[in-house]
């Protein structure tokens, strides 16, 4: 197989990730444009030296895409989306014999964005069970590593898990390691799960590139976001844990969900709009959504009860220009400006902003009583006053692609802990950071917490399970967030959260948990699977691999 003429990106020349935290200078950065060029370049080892990796948007903070003296695939122009359709396959019952089953499928190329992807199914009437986290992620670049997303409901595919882009992964196709094309699908001929498939989820890309993908999706269902606040006492860090816990249990009896964030720093906001509003937990048959925004600063706690009415009030005057059909798209909570190039479509009802004060402001609301007010946001929380609705799951944050070190950009470190230690682990991180904040004078801005779903069939990370129990169904993620990723006090202060999470049994991801190759290589290498090729396995990865020996 000969390669096609091409136009090659100068050798040497240096790229970033996204939050600029990671650079890497491949031998060769080539701009790939068909499923037979990438055929093409795997196969010809005199030419392209080892690892090929490919890229999309480069979101990692992680050295996931360091390629130095590799071979580095821009994956851009494979960003098609092809349709939808049903497939029918054949599945292995109790009793042995084989049932054929209906799954509608989105066909796409791996560069595709996942809000692209879940904007496509919706216009079709269906949806991605989840709400991205991070909109602008491909789905080539997702679906073999450990990611988590708010999601709801019923998985498309029984038995598959929920919470994360590969439990709804139906099939794809790689180029293997020589340049052939391999077609893996999620069941057997025996109709029963297929572990290589399993594998390659966990894989990291090391055993192929992919360059199709079938994802599951569903019939579009409605949902109500209900934002909650809640208050910490007493300097408690249980109750917290306690009230989150209790209504992830309420809403999961009900087909929903939560997503949690408590807040650190004064300054810690939460941004939502009616296109990318996903910061939320459900409940409820109808898959009602709430959001228990604890938008508490100071690991909980608001430096003033009065604020926490002016942000509330806030999320009325959202619901009140709504009622009136008066245009507005964002809402704050927290009390800080947001970036504003974080979110496509943002524009700002932000305390203090010039441009469009506040209700609390213009009725100087600041000025009633801490009682009075703390009063009346609790009383809010959960009403109709701070209720959306919507139509589908919302596509996913969609960020600015070129953000200035100098200005806010999304940072976190990925964690996951079965559901079981749930009050115990966050109870602990809560007063861990509260520690740390006195000894050295740093905190993240947040600390969130995501819950998925456990199918019992992955094999590595995690969401690996050796036996999904009644007891035992869910994992939840548990992730310090921080605005400013190349901060040093950042990296310091993971370095000590990681020791504390991997003593309490959490398990990493090497693509979403920060600075992790400075601890245990050995606690890394809980996330991967398989037998890793080197036409595909940058050192990075490799050391994880290495570690498992």
């Amino acid at each position: 197989m000969t390669p096609p003429k091409e136009k090659l990106i100068k050798d040497h020349n240096a790229f970033q990730n996204w939050m600029k935290t990671t650079t890497t200078t491949p031998l060769k950065l080539i701009h790939v444009r068909s499923v037979d060029h990438i055929q093409a370049v795997v196969a010809s080892t005199d030419k392209y030296p080892s690892p090929i990796r490919p890229t999309g948007s480069i979101l990692s903070h992680t050295d996931i895409h360091s390629n130095d003296g590799g071979t580095t695939l821009l994956m851009s122009n494979m960003n098609k989306i092809y349709g939808i359709k049903t497939h029918r396959y054949a599945r292995k019952r109790d009793d042995g014999t084989k049932k054929v089953e209906e799954v509608v499928c989105i066909e796409t190329d791996p560069c595709a964005t996942l809000r692209e992807i879940q904007l496509y199914a919706q216009k079709y009437g269906y949806e991605l069970p989840f709400s991205a986290e991070i909109g602008l992620a491909t789905v080539g670049g997702t679906i073999f590593v450990t990611s988590k997303d708010s999601s709801i409901g019923k998985s498309p595919i029984y038995g598959s898990g929920l919470g994360d882009i590969g439990s709804c992964v139906f099939s794809f196709t790689v180029v293997d390691e020589i340049g052939n094309l391999c077609q893996y699908n999620l069941f057997d001929e025996h109709g029963e799960f297929d572990m290589d498939f399993q594998s390659m989820l966990d894989s990291h890309g090391t055993q192929g590139i992919a360059v199709k993908i079938f994802l599951a999706v569903r019939k579009k269902v409605p949902v109500t976001i209900d934002i909650h606040i809640a208050e910490r006492f007493g300097g408690d860090s249980s109750d917290i844990a306690h009230c989150i816990y209790n209504t992830w249990r309420n809403a999961s009896s009900n087909d929903g969900n939560v997503f949690a964030a408590i807040g650190c720093q004064s300054g810690f906001w939460l941004v939502g709009t009616r296109q990318t509003l996903h910061i939320a937990f459900t409940t409820h048959g109808e898959m009602r959504a709430q959001m228990m925004a604890t938008c508490l600063l100071r690991l909980g706690r608001y430096p003033s009860r009065s604020s926490i009415f002016a942000d509330i009030s806030s999320l009325v005057t959202f619901q009140l220009r709504r009622a009136l059909q008066v245009p507005i798209r964002i809402l704050v909570v927290g009390g800080a400006n947001p970036n504003s190039q974080q979110t496509e479509s943002a524009s700002s009802i932000i305390k203090g902003s010039q441009s469009n004060t506040s209700l609390a402001e213009e009725l100087h609301l600041r000025a009633l009583s801490h009682d009075l007010t703390s009063s009346l946001a609790f009383f809010l929380s959960g009403s109709m006053w701070l209720r959306l609705k919507l139509d589908s799951r919302p596509a996913g944050f969609s960020y600015n692609k070129d953000i200035p070190d100098n200005e806010r950009k999304l940072s976190f470190s990925n964690c996951a802990f079965p559901t079981t230690s749930f009050v115990d682990v966050v109870t602990e991180g809560l007063d861990f950071v509260r520690a740390y904040k006195l000894k050295y004078g740093f905190e993240p801005h947040a600390l969130a917490t995501i819950f998925v779903e456990q199918s019992g069939k992955r094999l590595a990370g995690g969401y690996h399970r050796k036996k999904v129990s009644k007891e035992d169904t869910h994992t939840f993620v548990f992730d310090p967030v921080h605005q400013h990723p190349k901060d040093p006090e950042w990296h310091k202060f993971l370095d000590s959260f990681h020791i504390w999470q991997r003593q309490k049994g959490g398990v990493p991801s090497i693509t979403q948990s920060f600075h992790i190759e400075h601890q245990d290589l050995a606690w890394g290498s809980l996330a991967v699977h398989g037998k890793p090729s080197p036409r595909f396995t940058n050192n990075f990865i490799q050391q994880f691999f290495d570690a498992k020996k």
